[in-house]
């Protein structure tokens, strides 16, 4: 290797380390309360499935609490509410549906088959249904599909549960998206309808005399994945699903799902379109997988990678984390213990790009029911300057259950909406803050005080301890002073102790060694 190589090598990896790279700093939140009450906010979804309604609306799936405290009551019934904010801190809410005997367990906006109009589907106990539009949202029906119910309940007297919804296009030879469901105590742990002619969703007309039960569209059922027996050999339903294209191997989307023992994929079978491939496990281990999200929080591997949340074992043994895998590349992500201490559960997991700089951030949702309220979690997973997963907490109150994101305020960054014991709220993402480079101490001068506050804490891997206002790598380093130094207003402060600076880093200092090295060699042979 010739000299101006190895310069412009060294020279090259110098850049690379002062190279801005992807990192998240705690953005800064507001909160709104939505709405406060003696409700379980279990389900949310953000859409547009009510064209009276100016922007999206935020659709809530919620159940009674009962007189313990101690979370929904499993026996009680539900409703569901649409709600759109109409300014700074002021929400309007409609009531849609109730029901005092089949709780609600899921909410989802989007179009099915041939239909352009946006539904709204909510899974209960028993009953799948979906609600249409017409000078507003109004009751549905529950869709005609083949097997409603349990003819023969798996479990005594316990009746199907759809638990989990995602609509999505899958299959390449069914006109538009698909809906998919999970239920529970069912032979069916996955399972696929597709509207596929013109009829009447609902009861008729809004607003008609008569509301005659009408048919509900040709929905075909496809089987997807089937139930699972665990080891006390009782039949369960998967948990959680989520329909993207993070298999760039493979051409269109998949499906993702989780259970207890394992989460996999599924995708349509190329030879026979219409069918789908057996399912592709990712990890399969002793413990429930509860909820999976699908996003790019890990800019060093091609796509989207998938994440899970699982909870605590068959044994019971108390335990919740959340980790993520790329298919494409097939690397393993580092798994975040999202209850260290405590007797925390996750509920749900999202990923979601809060800083807009093009890789997503993980937001979990959890609670236990034995623990006190720092058991409790509404959260943010994000890698620091020095590639280690830090957590961002934005609340503690009472049990969270899901997460909706959104941008919601118009300002260009994603909001986290949230239901949980009691209350149904959003905080509000209002973006990076405005930090001025150098300023370690954040009074908003670049002064001497910043020079001590640099000193203090260099060698520090987490540049928040300067306020972020250095060059966003390495942790505090000889670099930040160099920030600071460019930045510096005279006359604001002086500087004292200039003889304790630190010197440079190893790696610049290795790269004027060799850059001395050959340029003494070259003198010599001259």
């Amino acid at each position: 290797m010739n000299q101006k190589m190895l310069v412009a090598l060294l020279c090259g990896i110098a850049c690379f380390a002062c190279e801005s790279t992807f990192a998240y700093d705690p953005q800064s939140f507001s909160h709104e309360l939505i709405q406060s009450n003696t409700r379980s906010y279990v389900a949310l979804d953000v859409g547009e499935a009510d064209n009276n309604v100016a922007g999206v609306e935020l659709y809530v799936g919620w159940r009674d609490i009962d007189g313990s405290g101690a979370g929904p009551d499993p026996t009680g019934g539900g409703g569901v509410d649409q709600w759109h904010r109409t300014g700074p801190d002021a929400w309007t809410g409609n009531f849609i549906d109730t029901s005092a005997s089949y709780r609600v367990e899921d909410v989802k906006v989007g179009e099915v088959g041939i239909d352009a109009i946006p539904g709204l589907y909510v899974g209960r106990n028993r009953f799948l249904h979906r609600y249409t539009e017409g000078n507003g949202i109004h009751s549905g029906n529950g869709i005609n599909v083949p097997v409603p119910q349990e003819t023969t309940p798996a479990q005594g007297s316990v009746e199907r549960v759809y638990r989990r919804i995602a609509i999505g296009d899958v299959i390449s030879d069914k006109v538009g998206n698909e809906l998919y469901f999970t239920t529970s105590v069912t032979t069916m742990g996955v399972e696929q309808y597709h509207y596929d002619t013109v009829a009447n969703w609902g009861y008729g007309e809004f607003g008609s005399p008569t509301f005659p039960e009408d048919p509900q569209g040709d929905f075909t059922a496809v089987g997807v994945e089937g139930g699972y027996i665990d080891g006390q050999g009782t039949e369960f339903g998967s948990y959680d699903l989520e329909i993207g294209d993070f298999d760039t191997n493979r051409p269109g989307n998949e499906l993702l799902t989780s259970k207890r023992e394992g989460f996999s994929y599924f995708f349509e079978n190329q030879f026979i379109p219409g069918t789908f491939a057996p399912g592709i496990g990712i990890e399969n281990q002793q413990r429930d997988y509860y909820a999976v999200g699908i996003g790019d929080v890990d800019s060093t591997d091609p796509g989207l990678e998938v994440l899970y949340l699982s909870n605590r074992d068959p044994a019971m043994t108390s335990f919740s984390d959340t980790s993520f895998f790329n298919v494409t590349s097939g690397a393993a992500g580092v798994g975040v213990d999202i209850r260290p201490g405590s007797d925390r559960r996750g509920y749900e997991v999202k990923a979601g790009d809060l800083n807009n700089d093009g890789v997503d951030e993980i937001i979990v949702a959890a609670g236990t029911e034995t623990g006190g309220v720092d058991d409790n979690l509404l959260g943010i997973f994000y890698l620091d300057n020095s590639s280690t997963w830090q957590l961002q907490a934005l609340a503690h109150d009472v049990q969270f259950y899901d997460i909706a994101l959104h941008d919601i305020d118009g300002n260009g960054f994603l909001d986290i909406m949230y239901g949980n014991d009691g209350s149904l709220g959003v905080f509000l993402n209002s973006g990076p803050s405005a930090t001025v480079d150098g300023d370690f101490d954040g009074d908003g001068a670049v002064t001497a005080a910043d020079y001590t506050k640099w000193q203090d804490n260099f060698g520090n891997p987490d540049e928040s301890v300067i306020n972020s206002a250095g060059d966003g790598l390495n942790g505090v380093d000889q670099v930040d002073y160099a920030v600071w130094k460019s930045n510096f207003q005279p006359g604001v402060g002086t500087v004292s102790g200039a003889s304790a600076v630190p010197e440079p880093s190893s790696l610049m200092l290795t790269l004027l060694i060799v850059v001395s090295m050959l340029a003494a060699r070259r003198r010599l042979q001259d």
